[in-house]
Protein backbone atom coordinates (compact mmCIF):
# COMPACT_ATOMS: atom_id res chain seq x y z
CA UNK A 1 0.00 0.00 0.00
CA UNK A 2 1.06 3.61 -0.46
CA UNK A 3 -0.29 7.07 0.13
CA UNK A 4 -2.55 8.24 -2.70
CA UNK A 5 -1.46 11.59 -4.07
CA UNK A 6 -1.70 13.61 -7.26
CA UNK A 7 0.83 12.48 -9.87
CA UNK A 8 2.88 15.29 -11.36
CA UNK A 9 4.31 13.33 -14.29
CA UNK A 10 1.35 12.52 -16.53
CA UNK A 11 3.61 10.99 -19.17
CA UNK A 12 4.95 8.34 -16.80
CA UNK A 13 2.53 7.82 -13.89
CA UNK A 14 3.20 5.02 -11.43
CA UNK A 15 -0.52 4.26 -11.09
CA UNK A 16 -3.63 4.43 -13.28
CA UNK A 17 -7.26 4.62 -12.19
CA UNK A 18 -10.57 3.13 -13.32
CA UNK A 19 -13.86 4.68 -12.13
CA UNK A 20 -16.90 2.44 -11.56
CA UNK A 21 -20.46 2.63 -10.36
CA UNK A 22 -21.58 -0.13 -8.00
CA UNK A 23 -23.17 -3.00 -9.92
CA UNK A 24 -23.08 -6.78 -10.12
CA UNK A 25 -20.71 -6.50 -13.09
CA UNK A 26 -18.23 -4.10 -11.45
CA UNK A 27 -18.11 -6.13 -8.23
CA UNK A 28 -17.63 -9.31 -10.26
CA UNK A 29 -14.63 -7.68 -11.97
CA UNK A 30 -13.02 -7.13 -8.58
CA UNK A 31 -13.76 -10.67 -7.40
CA UNK A 32 -12.61 -12.46 -10.56
CA UNK A 33 -9.80 -10.00 -11.41
CA UNK A 34 -11.18 -9.77 -14.94
CA UNK A 35 -12.06 -6.43 -16.49
CA UNK A 36 -14.23 -5.42 -19.42
CA UNK A 37 -12.50 -4.17 -22.59
CA UNK A 38 -14.93 -2.01 -24.55
CA UNK A 39 -15.60 -1.99 -28.26
CA UNK A 40 -15.10 1.54 -29.66
CA UNK A 41 -18.75 1.60 -30.78
CA UNK A 42 -19.76 1.58 -27.10
CA UNK A 43 -17.97 4.85 -26.28
CA UNK A 44 -19.96 7.92 -25.22
CA UNK A 45 -18.09 10.20 -27.65
CA UNK A 46 -19.54 9.88 -31.19
CA UNK A 47 -16.22 10.94 -32.72
CA UNK A 48 -14.07 8.53 -30.71
CA UNK A 49 -11.96 6.14 -32.84
CA UNK A 50 -13.20 7.77 -36.03
CA UNK A 51 -10.92 9.15 -38.73
CA UNK A 52 -11.12 11.73 -41.47
CA UNK A 53 -11.03 10.38 -45.04
CA UNK A 54 -12.50 13.08 -47.30
CA UNK A 55 -9.17 14.28 -48.60
CA UNK A 56 -8.36 10.79 -49.86
CA UNK A 57 -11.71 10.21 -51.53
CA UNK A 58 -11.95 13.62 -53.21
CA UNK A 59 -10.44 12.42 -56.47
CA UNK A 60 -10.72 8.96 -58.00
CA UNK A 61 -7.33 9.27 -59.64
CA UNK A 62 -5.64 9.33 -56.21
CA UNK A 63 -7.01 5.97 -55.10
CA UNK A 64 -4.05 3.83 -56.07
CA UNK A 65 -1.58 6.41 -54.78
CA UNK A 66 -3.31 6.51 -51.40
CA UNK A 67 -3.51 2.72 -51.21
CA UNK A 68 0.14 2.39 -52.10
CA UNK A 69 1.05 4.53 -49.11
CA UNK A 70 -1.47 3.12 -46.67
CA UNK A 71 -1.37 -0.63 -47.11
CA UNK A 72 1.36 -2.52 -45.29
CA UNK A 73 2.30 -6.22 -45.45
CA UNK A 74 1.29 -6.55 -41.80
CA UNK A 75 -2.18 -5.16 -42.54
CA UNK A 76 -2.67 -7.41 -45.56
CA UNK A 77 -1.61 -10.42 -43.51
CA UNK A 78 -4.06 -9.54 -40.73
CA UNK A 79 -6.91 -9.35 -43.22
CA UNK A 80 -5.90 -12.67 -44.81
CA UNK A 81 -6.33 -11.08 -48.23
CA UNK A 82 -4.26 -10.56 -51.34
CA UNK A 83 -2.87 -7.12 -52.30
CA UNK A 84 -4.72 -7.29 -55.64
CA UNK A 85 -8.09 -7.77 -53.98
CA UNK A 86 -7.60 -5.00 -51.43
CA UNK A 87 -6.17 -2.41 -53.80
CA UNK A 88 -9.22 -2.60 -56.05
CA UNK A 89 -11.18 -0.22 -53.84
CA UNK A 90 -10.46 2.49 -51.31
CA UNK A 91 -13.97 2.01 -49.97
CA UNK A 92 -13.28 -1.64 -49.28
CA UNK A 93 -10.05 -0.73 -47.52
CA UNK A 94 -11.84 1.81 -45.31
CA UNK A 95 -14.56 -0.73 -44.51
CA UNK A 96 -11.97 -3.31 -43.45
CA UNK A 97 -10.10 -0.75 -41.39
CA UNK A 98 -13.26 0.31 -39.55
CA UNK A 99 -14.14 -3.33 -38.98
CA UNK A 100 -10.72 -3.95 -37.42
CA UNK A 101 -11.07 -0.92 -35.16
CA UNK A 102 -14.53 -2.00 -33.99
CA UNK A 103 -13.26 -5.51 -33.17
CA UNK A 104 -10.51 -4.14 -30.92
CA UNK A 105 -10.79 -4.01 -27.14
CA UNK A 106 -10.08 -0.81 -25.20
CA UNK A 107 -9.57 -0.40 -21.44
CA UNK A 108 -10.01 3.27 -20.50
CA UNK A 109 -8.31 4.65 -17.39
CA UNK A 110 -7.29 7.99 -15.89
CA UNK A 111 -4.04 9.24 -14.42
CA UNK A 112 -5.89 10.85 -11.49
CA UNK A 113 -8.45 9.81 -8.84
CA UNK A 114 -9.02 13.46 -7.84
CA UNK A 115 -11.12 14.69 -10.77
CA UNK A 116 -14.58 15.57 -9.41
CA UNK A 117 -16.21 15.37 -12.85
CA UNK A 118 -14.94 11.82 -13.34
CA UNK A 119 -16.59 10.80 -10.09
CA UNK A 120 -19.79 12.48 -11.25
CA UNK A 121 -19.85 10.96 -14.74
CA UNK A 122 -18.43 7.46 -14.23
CA UNK A 123 -19.05 6.62 -10.56
CA UNK A 124 -22.75 7.40 -10.30
CA UNK A 125 -22.38 10.88 -8.82
CA UNK A 126 -19.69 9.92 -6.28
CA UNK A 127 -21.55 6.84 -4.97
CA UNK A 128 -19.24 4.35 -6.69
CA UNK A 129 -15.56 3.55 -6.40
CA UNK A 130 -12.24 3.94 -8.18
CA UNK A 131 -9.70 1.14 -8.69
CA UNK A 132 -6.01 2.02 -8.51
CA UNK A 133 -3.72 -0.16 -10.65
CA UNK A 134 0.04 -0.36 -10.39
CA UNK A 135 1.80 0.61 -13.64
CA UNK A 136 5.30 -0.74 -14.27
CA UNK A 137 7.54 -1.51 -17.22
CA UNK A 138 6.73 -5.17 -16.68
CA UNK A 139 2.92 -5.22 -16.80
CA UNK A 140 0.20 -4.45 -19.37
CA UNK A 141 -0.18 -0.82 -18.29
CA UNK A 142 3.50 -0.14 -18.89
CA UNK A 143 3.57 -1.89 -22.27
CA UNK A 144 3.61 -0.42 -25.78
CA UNK A 145 -0.14 -0.96 -25.96
CA UNK A 146 -0.92 1.59 -23.22
CA UNK A 147 -0.56 5.33 -23.88
CA UNK A 148 -2.04 8.66 -22.76
CA UNK A 149 -4.77 10.16 -24.91
CA UNK A 150 -3.76 13.09 -27.09
CA UNK A 151 -6.35 15.89 -26.97
CA UNK A 152 -6.81 17.86 -30.16
CA UNK A 153 -9.34 19.88 -32.14
CA UNK A 154 -8.65 17.89 -35.32
CA UNK A 155 -9.90 14.38 -36.15
CA UNK A 156 -7.42 11.56 -36.58
CA UNK A 157 -6.29 11.15 -40.17
CA UNK A 158 -6.55 7.98 -42.22
CA UNK A 159 -2.77 7.64 -42.10
CA UNK A 160 -2.73 7.38 -38.29
CA UNK A 161 -5.67 4.97 -38.31
CA UNK A 162 -3.95 2.70 -40.82
CA UNK A 163 -1.01 2.23 -38.47
CA UNK A 164 -3.01 0.46 -35.79
CA UNK A 165 -1.84 -2.92 -37.16
CA UNK A 166 1.82 -1.93 -36.69
CA UNK A 167 4.79 -4.19 -36.15
CA UNK A 168 4.21 -6.77 -33.41
CA UNK A 169 0.78 -5.25 -32.83
CA UNK A 170 2.20 -2.13 -31.19
CA UNK A 171 0.30 1.11 -31.60
CA UNK A 172 1.64 4.62 -32.24
CA UNK A 173 0.74 6.93 -29.33
CA UNK A 174 -1.28 9.31 -31.51
CA UNK A 175 -3.15 6.70 -33.51
CA UNK A 176 -6.92 6.84 -33.91
CA UNK A 177 -7.31 5.06 -30.56
CA UNK A 178 -5.44 7.74 -28.64
CA UNK A 179 -6.92 10.95 -30.08
CA UNK A 180 -9.94 12.77 -28.62
CA UNK A 181 -11.45 16.23 -28.65
CA UNK A 182 -10.06 18.77 -26.19
CA UNK A 183 -13.53 18.79 -24.60
CA UNK A 184 -12.51 15.54 -22.85
CA UNK A 185 -9.18 16.77 -21.53
CA UNK A 186 -10.39 16.79 -17.92
CA UNK A 187 -10.43 12.96 -18.02
CA UNK A 188 -6.61 12.76 -18.19
CA UNK A 189 -7.20 9.48 -19.96
CA UNK A 190 -4.89 6.56 -20.67
CA UNK A 191 -5.87 3.62 -22.86
CA UNK A 192 -4.81 0.01 -23.08
CA UNK A 193 -5.71 -1.34 -26.52
CA UNK A 194 -5.76 -4.97 -27.61
CA UNK A 195 -5.84 -6.03 -31.26
CA UNK A 196 -8.55 -8.36 -32.57
CA UNK A 197 -7.60 -11.94 -33.29
CA UNK A 198 -8.18 -13.33 -36.76
CA UNK A 199 -11.49 -15.01 -35.92
CA UNK A 200 -12.66 -13.20 -32.79
CA UNK A 201 -12.83 -9.62 -31.43
CA UNK A 202 -10.66 -8.40 -28.57
CA UNK A 203 -13.43 -6.70 -26.59
CA UNK A 204 -14.97 -8.50 -23.64
CA UNK A 205 -13.74 -9.74 -20.27
CA UNK A 206 -9.97 -9.93 -19.97
CA UNK A 207 -7.48 -10.95 -17.30
CA UNK A 208 -5.45 -7.79 -16.74
CA UNK A 209 -1.75 -8.13 -15.97
CA UNK A 210 -1.61 -5.27 -13.45
CA UNK A 211 -1.98 -5.40 -9.67
CA UNK A 212 -4.75 -3.59 -7.81
CA UNK A 213 -3.06 -1.52 -5.10
CA UNK A 214 -5.94 0.51 -3.63
CA UNK A 215 -9.71 0.99 -3.84
CA UNK A 216 -11.13 4.48 -3.32
CA UNK A 217 -14.78 4.89 -2.39
CA UNK A 218 -16.66 7.94 -3.58
CA UNK A 219 -17.59 10.85 -1.37
CA UNK A 220 -21.24 9.69 -1.26
CA UNK A 221 -20.60 5.93 -1.15
CA UNK A 222 -22.97 4.22 1.26
CA UNK A 223 -22.08 2.14 4.32
CA UNK A 224 -23.41 -0.85 2.38
CA UNK A 225 -20.95 -0.20 -0.46
CA UNK A 226 -18.09 0.16 2.02
CA UNK A 227 -19.02 -3.16 3.62
CA UNK A 228 -19.28 -4.83 0.20
CA UNK A 229 -15.84 -3.63 -0.94
CA UNK A 230 -14.22 -4.66 2.36
CA UNK A 231 -15.72 -8.13 1.95
CA UNK A 232 -14.37 -8.47 -1.61
CA UNK A 233 -10.83 -7.73 -0.42
CA UNK A 234 -10.91 -9.47 2.95
CA UNK A 235 -8.41 -12.07 1.66
CA UNK A 236 -6.23 -9.45 -0.04
CA UNK A 237 -5.05 -7.37 2.94
CA UNK A 238 -2.34 -5.68 0.87
CA UNK A 239 -5.04 -3.74 -1.02
CA UNK A 240 -5.77 -0.49 0.80
CA UNK A 241 -9.30 0.91 1.01
CA UNK A 242 -9.85 4.66 1.09
CA UNK A 243 -12.86 6.95 1.01
CA UNK A 244 -13.03 10.42 -0.48
CA UNK A 245 -13.80 13.29 1.88
CA UNK A 246 -14.54 16.93 1.21
CA UNK A 247 -11.64 19.28 1.93
CA UNK A 248 -13.19 22.09 4.04
CA UNK A 249 -13.08 25.52 2.43
CA UNK A 250 -12.41 24.08 -1.04
CA UNK A 251 -14.17 22.27 -3.90
CA UNK A 252 -11.68 19.39 -3.70
CA UNK A 253 -11.81 15.82 -2.41
CA UNK A 254 -9.15 13.91 -0.48
CA UNK A 255 -8.86 10.12 0.08
CA UNK A 256 -8.77 9.04 3.73
CA UNK A 257 -7.69 5.48 4.57
CA UNK A 258 -10.36 3.32 6.20
CA UNK A 259 -8.61 -0.07 5.99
Amino acid sequence: MHLIKNQTNRQAPSHLYKYYSVSDNSISCLRKKKFWLSAPSAFNDPFDCKFHVNEYLAAQRRKKVALGKLLTPEYIHKLDATPDRITTSVDEYIHNLNSGIERSGVFCLSSTPFEVLMWSHYSASHTGFCVEFNRTNYNDLGSDLCHPVHYTNRPASLFSASKFFGKKGNLPPHSVFYSKSKSWKYEQEWRLVYMPMKKRPAWGLCKLDADITNIILGLKASDETEKLIKNVFRKRPWVGIYKMHHVPGTLDVLPIKIK
